[in-house]
């Protein structure tokens, strides 16, 4: 059912509108894009830019559509990939780019179900008053990704309506602009290559938890970040990057893996926020990787552990 979804706890901006259901008044008509657009990458980037501009030009409002859950999840939940940014972290990415509004829609089984033509004509056409329609290359959509672009040319040309079918991206060596490409890379901790595609660093969100109490053997206490357990986070190792909190980055160094120097082989994300102090348990933040550090070591001692980690500061 389209629209069915409720925002997720706490304050949603007003341009964000979960469900066609809660749709506002738009102006005489809309740009649209249409896409999962995880990891918000430069191809997402530039495809969200255009849909921007033709709404300049022809005076409407700039829409994208995205999605909650990933339509993987629901289409074949057992092979769907993981998720490189959180609908909250894509609310925020997408927003920064300057859109009117974001509509995020419950993509369920009856949404799955939805044909080609029915989505054209009583979403774009009759919901959104849809003058411009942005895309990228190989875009399919409907049941069963029957509708192309093909479709989408000969729906627009029917109701004149603007179509702009985006060029593939390349990074300066060639390669192709793809979720696919930085899940790929993250798994390998290449930072700065997946910034190069991401057009910025890698992102992780979550909520802090209740670690280990492990801080106090190494006199450096750690925020422990509970993350979904098909997001996409980096090789595990030691970084340097920041979190954020309250909108404001402070340097951290984050863990990615397990603390062999304390037995514990369970995988895990803690960040050592440098110079401060608070309570963050419960709270949402934002995890942002810059540069890879080293690789996990086992040391003999929590005393030794911890001259690694002043070393570990002293590139943050």
């Amino acid at each position: 059912m389209v629209g069915k979804q409720q925002p997720p706890g706490g304050s949603v901006p007003t341009n964000v509108i979960y469900g066609l259901n809660n749709l506002p008044e738009l102006k005489a008509c809309s740009s649209c894009t249409i896409g999962v657009f995880d990891g918000v990458h430069k191809g997402h980037q530039k495809i969200i830019r255009k849909t921007i501009d033709l709404a300049k030009k022809n005076g409407c409002s700039s829409v994208v559509i995205t999605f909650d859950p990933h339509p993987s999840a629901v289409i074949n939940p057992d092979y769907h990939p993981t998720i490189l940014t959180g609908i909250n972290l894509k609310i925020d990415l997408i927003l920064g780019l300057g859109v009117d509004y974001i509509i995020v829609i419950d993509f369920d089984k009856d949404f799955a179900d939805i044909t080609p033509n029915q989505f054209l004509e009583k979403i774009l056409h009759q919901k959104l008053k849809v003058k411009a329609i942005v895309e990228g290359e190989g875009f399919r959509f409907g049941k069963d990704a029957m509708g192309d672009v093909e479709l989408l040319e000969w729906f627009c040309k029917q109701n004149d309506i603007e179509l702009s079918i985006v060029p593939l991206c390349y990074t300066a060596d060639g390669l192709k602009i793809s979720s696919t490409r930085i899940r790929h890379l993250l798994k390998e901790g290449a930072i700065q290559q997946t910034k190069e595609i991401l057009g910025h660093y890698p992102m992780i969100m979550g909520k802090v938890v209740k670690g280990g109490g492990r801080g106090g053997l190494t006199g450096f206490h750690t925020a422990n970040i509970e993350t979904s357990q098909k997001s996409s986070v980096p090789k595990e190792g030691v970084y340097a990057g920041n979190i954020i909190i309250d909108n404001k980055k402070k340097p951290a160094v984050i863990n990615i893996g397990p603390a062999p120097t304390f037995g514990v082989k369970k995988h895990s994300i803690e960040a050592h926020i440098l110079n401060f102090k608070g309570d963050l348990y419960h709270q949402e933040v934002e995890l942002e990787v810059r540069q890879r550090i080293r690789d996990i070591k086992e040391f003999s001692t929590p005393a030794k552990l911890t001259k690694q980690i002043k070393k570990d500061i002293k590139k943050v």
